[in-house]
């Protein structure tokens, strides 16, 4: 899901590889929800991220979660609780993690729902829009 600068590369990537039928390319979506809905694993093998809103999206929607482990990630999962947090550039690590929730279902549940709790309990709205207000105090 998305647009990025490495888009024209991965594409000609998956039509080298010949895995085009198990690939899909959306290009940006606002129903991220819904996209959310259909999966079973979400992966972000990002090399950097700012504040990746895209975790706690997918934490929120229960799903549990295979990401890189750079700035932003480690700052919203929880490694082994509500995640696996991988190397960054290490596709073999990435496909091991994938696969080991592709096989235990039990696990993926466990860090669907700690995911969850995660988001509930460490950014409730009410708490992050008071933060929010007082930013904006401050700065005026």
């Amino acid at each position: 899901v998305g647009d990025g600068e490495l888009r024209e590369k991965m594409e000609s990537l998956v039509k080298e590889l010949e895995i085009k039928d198990n690939v899909v390319f959306t290009g940006s979506r606002e129903d991220i929800p819904k996209i959310l809905k259909v999966m079973d694993i979400f992966v972000l093998p990002s090399l950097w991220e700012g504040l990746p809103i895209v975790l706690l999206e997918a934490m929120a929607s229960k799903k549990p979660i295979v990401a890189t482990d750079v700035i932003g990630n480690k700052e919203v999962v929880v490694d082994g609780k509500t995640a696996f947090l991988v190397p960054p550039k290490n596709p073999g690590r990435l496909a091991e993690k994938i696969i080991s929730l592709i096989k235990n279902k039990p696990l993926r549940e466990k860090f669907g729902e700690s995911g969850r709790r995660r988001v509930e309990e460490t950014y409730p709205l009410d708490r992050m829009v008071k933060e929010t207000e007082e930013v904006y105090h401050e700065a005026l």
